[in-house]
This record gives C-alpha cells, structure tokens and sequence, in this order.
C-alpha cells in the first residue's frame, strides 16, 4: 500500500507583507479527501536547479570494486589479532596497517615511505601512528612524528594490547600510547598522567592516525564523513585550489579561550551578521569510505572529545591528499591585553589542559560500509553505553513546536520599558484554535514569562510577569495543553544574559585572557549586541531555583545543551572538561523533562525533545554532499523539530527536507501585531504574529503529518540517494519514504511514481 502528495510551487507573498503584520494567505484550492490528495502550495522555490549542489545527498556513481591499495605488507609485522582484525606495525615509519579479515581490505596511510608529490615531514606524518605539534622557548610552533629522526619507541606488545614510550628526544616531550583491540574495533589512547616535558619546549597537541584511510585525489571512489551540521560529505576530487581546510572544535568554541567577536565581512558593504548562525559539531565522529557498500571506518572520540578538533583536508590543500582526522588540544593560543589602551599580543596556555585522549576506529564492511551504516553504528554504541535511554513517544497525531514569546523588553528614549506579545490567556486561545483546526498534539515552549521579559529579566530570577497572568492561569494553560496531548515548557536560559540582566563582575565567567566571557554581534544596530555567560556555578545554582520554584513544569534550557567553556577565576577556576560535568551532574537532578536547542551528543540522555535541528552541512565549497547522520543517530530515539518554518525555512525543498529528514514542523509566534517587534531585541525575527501565520501553520502540518505519523517510533536504517534530487528513506517498521526534489515525476519499480516536487510513502514489511 502507498500514500501520495503533491505539491506545487509558486509565490507566497512579499515579506514585507509580512513583516507590517497584513494577512497575505489564501486557503489552498482543490483540496481532495482521498489518498492521492493534490495541494496548492504557493511559495518561492528553485529546489529543482540545485539538487547537484551540497545541500542534497548525491546518487553513488557506479564503479568496479575498490582495489586493496596497501594489500602489500612487505616490511610489516602482525602484532595484534582477534576474530575481526589484524594489525601490522612497521617500526621503521612508526606506522600501521589494519586488516579487515572479513574482506581481506587494509587500511593505512601512504603507499610509499616518501612519495615524490609530499616532503620529508608531511610524509612521516601521513605514515605515523602518532604526530605532535609542539611550543619552543619562542612560542614558535613546530611539528615532529613518531617515525621521524631524533624520536624513540619503546614497545611491549601482547595479544590484543600494544604499549608504547615514545621519546620526542631532541624535544624533551615523551608520553605513553596504547593500542587496543576489541571485537572490529581499534582504541588509541594517550593518558595525561604519562605527559613528560623536561625542556623548553612544551606539547601543544596530539594527531593520531591523521592520514588513515586517506586517498590521492580522485583515485579512489569514496568520501570523508563529516559532523558538520545534520552531516557533510566531502567525496574525492582533484586537486583544487581550496584556501583552508575544514577546522572545527567539537561542541563548538570556548568563549572562555577563543575570540567570539563576530567579525564584519571585509568584502562585503554590510556586517557578516545572521540569525541563523554556523552549525557546531555536536557529534565527536567522523569517518572514511573506499566504495560506497565496500569499506569504511567509523572514528570516534572517546576521550577529550572538549579539547579536540575535526580537520579534514580535501586534495590540493598543501598535499594532493584528502585526509581526515582530529587534533587534541592541550594548549590553546589566545589575545592577551599588555596595556589599558587595549594593545594585546598573542600568546600561549603556560600548563597544559588536563584530559586524556581517546579514539576508537570501527571498521565497516558492506550494506555498513557508508554514512548509513556508519550511523546506525554509532547509535548502536550510544545505545550500548546508555546514552540514548529514552525512546521516541510513539503518537497517535504528529507532535508540532510552537516557541511563543510572552515579553520582552522595548528601548525607551529616556528608559527601557516593557512589551506584551502573547500573554497566558492569549496562549490559551492560540492553542484551543490549533485543536478546532485539528492540531492537538501541540508543544509549547513559554519564553520570555518572567518579569521583565526575555531580556529584561534579571537573570536567574523565578517571577513570572504577572502583566502574563497568575500562577493559576499559568498551571491551567499547562494543563489544558497537557490534556489535548501536548508537552508545555517554560524557557530558562541559566548559562547567558546581557547587560542589564546581571552585574558582569559577580555573574559573568572570565576567559583565560581575563575578560568577560562573551559573543559579539558585529552590529551596532541590535539592542543587546554582546551576550555574557555565566560563571558555572551561578548556571547551576540559577537552574537549581527554577526547578526548586516550579518543580511540576518541564523546562526548555537554553544554551545549556550546547555550550561548554571554561572559567579561569583566580578564586573558582573551572576548566572546561569540569563544567561539562558540572552540568551533567545538574541535570540528574531534574525534576521534569527537559527539551534543548541543538545539544551536544552528551546531553542526548537527558533530552526529551529537540529543537532547531540542523537541516544541512555548513556548505563549505569542498563539501559535496548534505546527509542525515545526525537525524538517522536521533530517530527513533528522540522527538526532533527543523527550524523554525516562519524564519527563512518555508519553502517547498524546506518541507520536502522535513519529510526526509524525519523532523517534525516548529514555528515561533507571538499574538502581538509584527510592529511590536521594533525596538525590541527580537527585530531578528521580522514575522510572528499567530494570524498571520495560521494557514501556513495548517498547510505545512498537513503536507507533513500523513508520511511521518506513519513512521512514529520507528528507526532509520537506510538512507539513499537514487538519483539527482530523488532520495529512499528505509525505517526498521517497514515503511520507505520516497522524496522528489525535481520537476520530473519518478518512477519507482513495483510502487508507483514518486510525484515532481512531492513524495510517497510504500507500507511494506517490518525489517
């Protein structure tokens, strides 16, 4: 049996409609009861002219199987073995070469100890177990390898245990490394304790098997994985002449260390200053696949995943080589002020970060062998360790998000004053009209009910703005919602606030350059253009009295799931492995569910739902491919929204991209007219007002709720580009989601069409 929906393509309206709050929206035309149902939806679309770009998953080329490379072991030694893999050690390179004795396919590094197109130091490090980036008497940075001169190994092998001193000689840097087999898989560690510096020099970071797996050019068929955003692949091309590679810290940057001053474009005539700002990795993984359904491995960071970052470099960045790998960082550069007029200089961390590192490879062979595969393995692993102990609340309707701002504050000539935008009794009827139109199952997030608004608030404080409503009024709007089946959240953000929130000096964590701990808009336009956060411990005692005052209430955390950072107060230093632990230990105290904004893979156990998934990769210029790692990890598991569709996500290939990514519809409203947003800190969001935006809500919800609510509760498990803009979505229920990205309807063998611009949902049997 199957389900089909079409939609077709034209011109909402003007924005600007919108933005002065005018009704712009006609109800669709020629709406039909039956299981083919025709739906006019009028908006701006060009989906079709760009389904070859990274935004979309590209179809696999068709290619003969990939050749073993390394299957030459001359000069290499077996020295660990288990039923899955074998692992060869050549001393004099310091290298390895695993074998997948499934298949009979090793993975390694160069072909060759020094190929001609790379130089002495490049090559020792694409070969190396192990390479260091180190700090001289200068703060001069420098580079050196396992298998490169001046270096010393020493090595106790058993059967599935390798053991090693390295000795960085001439550096006076030596640490301990040990290897570790398990089942498929192969754990790197290096443990902090076995740290030695006894020079001038000092350890800045450590790469572990940076270069494995790694291709030459287009030599191979295949791609790097990326947790950039949903997920990013970047296949192998050509050499090209890409200005800098993929460099980013897992769970984003440390305000506590990094510049987080959001720069202006030097090209361009207006700020570099978005709302919707750069997907963080939230994932401490990334991978490589040699033919599509023939090999790969999955990475993992095990260990110190705070203070590493995921570098991938495509051909023709330095080298004709694309690799990928992670950097442990255990010395970070900052911007240190020398004078009160504000002259600074660069200079380095005096002691090292106090962490371990770990990092395990999978290898996957097979239907395994891609970024499917790869993140079915991954959930199984999180699953295995207990971090995904919730399962999906399976729905009789398709849950919707509704984030509504009750107050905020409005800049005054003389003083700030206060603006209303939907109070309690307001929310009330905004629902109770969701359920007449047949939108029961609504999650509501309350933002901006405390007194003062949602930035004029002090910060930490639990009084609800009784301008809102009472205690009363509020308890019977969550029970209302709660009763039609819904979930309702008050908003709390204890990590940040702005300058008339708290006093900076008591409230506010300082970096390692003692400032203020803080992000900076580059826009002189904003009310609030800088955000302070909050020492640690004021987050966590702030969240320990909103749940002390409102213990029957769930509560939506702002920040807290995705922001991570140090604090270096003489007095209470924390570093930033120490706050994330801070606030996972906060959070087994919850009294309620809670619900996060995009949070790291750690806060996963604690979320009850997740909103403003990223929907697609950053969109690097070498990334070819966007792909739904994150949604294929999460699904199943965890109720997720896309962005909000009112704030730039309304479009066909938008609510396309819900269906096959999974993720349910969220919206952010106000029952204020849209000219109650000037002068406020919310003229980011240029549209909100409920009425305006009703038919739309309506629309989108019935364009995506007859292919999801099918799949409630249920697990991706394969996920495959059959053409350009043409996608399968496989889940463990037996039900495959067909999307159409094109103008073209596609034909499915045995199933039907796929309609131009539509999908089709195919009910067969349970996997």
């Amino acid at each position: 049996m199957y389900r089909i929906r079409r939609f077709m393509a034209g011109f909402l309206v003007m924005v600007l409609a919108l933005a002065l709050g005018i009704p712009a929206f006609a109800a669709p035309e020629g709406k039909q009861q039956t299981d083919r149902k025709e739906t006019a939806f009028v908006l701006p679309d060009a989906s079709a002219l760009d389904v070859t770009s990274c935004r979309y998953t590209q179809p696999e080329p068709e290619g003969a199987k990939v050749p073993g490379l390394l299957s030459d072991l001359t000069g290499y030694e077996k020295m660990l073995e288990n039923d899955c893999l074998a692992v060869y050690f050549r001393k004099e390179v310091q290298g390895l070469r695993i074998q997948d004795k499934k298949t009979g396919y090793v993975w390694g590094g160069l072909s060759s100890d020094k190929p001609e197109n790379m130089n002495q130091g490049w090559s020792a490090m694409a070969n190396s177990l192990l390479t260091i980036d180190y700090l001289d008497a200068n703060t001069q940075s420098g580079r050196s390898s396992m298998g490169a001169e001046g270096v010393t190994t020493v090595w106790e092998w058993g059967k599935e245990q390798g053991e090693a001193k390295v000795s960085f000689d001439s550096l006076g840097i030596a640490l301990m490394l040990t290897l570790t087999l398990s089942e498929d898989r192969l754990r790197v560690e290096v443990h902090r304790d076995s740290i030695e510096e006894s020079g001038q020099n000092a350890l800045q970071s450590v790469w572990i098997l940076p270069f494995l797996g790694t291709v030459e050019q287009d030599t191979v068929p295949g791609y790097m994985l990326l947790p950039d955003g949903s997920g990013a692949l970047i296949r192998y091309q050509k050499s090209s002449d890409y200005v800098s590679p993929y460099n980013e810290r897992i769970y984003g940057k440390d305000v506590s260390v990094d510049n987080m001053s959001v720069a202006g474009d030097l090209i361009a005539k207006r700020n570099n200053d978005y709302l919707t700002e750069m997907p963080r990795i939230t994932m401490p993984v990334y991978g490589a696949v040699h033919g599509a359904g023939q090999q790969a491995y999955l990475a993992v960071v095990e260990e110190g995943a705070a203070y590493a970052s995921v570098y991938a470099s495509p051909a023709g960045i330095i080298t004709d080589y694309n690799w990928t790998g992670v950097r442990f960082d255990y010395r970070n550069s900052y911007s240190y002020p020398v004078n009160k007029s504000g002259k600074s200089i660069i200079t380095t961390q005096s002691g090292p970060e106090d962490f371990d590192c770990a990092i395990s490879f999978t290898f996957l062979n097979g239907e395994e062998a891609d970024y499917s595969g790869m993140a079915v393995r991954y959930r199984k692993m999180l699953e295995e360790g207990g971090a995904l102990p919730y399962g999906e609340r399976i729905d009789t309707e398709l849950p919707i998000y509704l984030n509504v701002f009750g107050g905020e504050v409005k800049k005054g000539l003389l003083w700030n004053t206060y603006q209303r935008l939907t109070d309690v009794e307001e929310l009330k009827a905004m629902t109770e009209r969701f359920r007449e139109e047949g939108i029961a199952n609504v999650t509501v997030a309350y933002e901006g009910w405390e007194k003062g608004g949602a930035s004029g608030a002090e910060h930490g404080t639990t009084k609800l703005d009784k301008r809102l409503g009472d205690q009363g009024s509020l308890e019977e709007l969550k029970e209302q919602i709660q009763s039609q089946g819904g979930r309702f959240y008050l908003v709390s953000d204890p990590l940040s606030f702005d300058e008339d929130q708290a006093r900076t000096a008591s409230r506010a964590a300082l970096t390692i350059s003692k400032a203020y701990a803080s992000i900076t808009r580059s826009n002189s336009l904003l009310m609030y253009p800088t955000r302070y956060f909050a020492r640690p411990q004021k987050a966590v005692e702030s969240l320990g009295e909103t749940w002390e005052a409102y213990p029957a209430y769930d509560l939506l955390l702002r920040n807290m799931g995705n922001m991570i950072y140090g604090d270096y107060r003489r007095n209470a230093p924390a570093t930033r492995e120490e706050t994330r632990q801070s606030f996972l230990e906060a959070l087994d105290q919850a009294k309620g569910k809670l619900m996060f904004s995009n949070p790291n893979d750690y806060m996963w156990q604690y979320t009850e739902e997740y909103v403003d998934m990223p929907m697609q990769n950053s969109q690097y210029l070498f990334e070819t491919d966007s792909v739904p790692f994150l949604q294929i990890v999460l699904k199943g598991s965890v109720d997720y929204y896309a962005p909000y569709a009112n704030q730039g996500f309304y479009n066909t290939s938008n609510i396309l991209r819900m269906i096959e990514y999974g993720a349910y519809p969220s919206f952010v409203l106000m029952a204020a007219s849209n000219d109650s947003l000037i002068d406020t800190p919310l003229e980011d969001y240029f549209s909100m007002n409920f009425q305006d935006w009703d038919p739309v809500i309506r629309e989108v919800y019935e364009t995506i709720a007859p292919a999801l609510i099918q799949v409630e509760g249920a697990r991706i498990q394969r996920h495959t580009a059959l053409a350009e803009g043409v996608v399968m979505v496989s889940y463990d229920s037996g039900v495959t989601i067909y999307v159409n990205y094109t103008d073209t309807d596609f034909p499915v063998d045995g199933r039907g069409r796929v309609p131009a611009k539509g999908y089709l949902v195919w009910e067969g049997q349970k996997l």
